[in-house]
């Protein structure tokens, strides 16, 4: 990925943001120690942010340069059983309003226990005695069902 789309991501991340109510340009200018008229111009797509002006961005917003990479990016070649070992566990509002979640937004990691739902190969699935069946008397059709005829 090039630098000019990683600048345009976080331009679009800001926008982004601002729309939802959860920053202003004052605030951001603020934050940053730049001028208002520049973070503008930087959202209008007048002008660019510098690196060092795009880290200060980044460090307002608790941001990482690492969230403005695409996921596909991010995670490599890493295999389905190991992005899918544990889930991220977010505040209420990133898991509400954000599009993506980025790595800076994650407070931890949940394990999931995926033995429980598909057993390795060594486990069997359970099996009835024969005649029997596995599921309760209670959970058992009283009359046979028309499709088991």
């Amino acid at each position: 990925m090039k630098f000019i789309h990683m600048h345009e991501t976080l331009r679009r991340e800001i926008l982004r943001r601002i729309d939802h109510g959860a920053l202003t340009i004052t605030l951001l200018a603020r934050q940053t120690g730049l001028a208002q008229a520049h973070v503008s111009n930087f959202l209008r797509e007048k002008r660019r942010l510098s690196r060092d002006a795009m880290d200060l961005v980044l460090n307002a917003q608790s941001m990482e340069a690492e969230d403005l990479l695409p996921s596909s990016a991010r995670h490599g070649s890493v295999s389905v059983e190991e992005e899918m070992s544990a889930v991220p566990v977010v505040s209420h509002s990133s898991a509400l309003s954000d599009p993506v979640i980025h790595p800076s937004a994650v407070l931890a990691m949940m394990p999931l226990p995926w033995a429980r739902f598909y057993p390795s190969e060594r486990a069997k699935p359970p099996t009835a005695p024969p005649g029997r069946d596995l599921l309760p008397s209670a959970f058992r059709p009283r009359t046979p069902c028309p499709w088991s005829r």
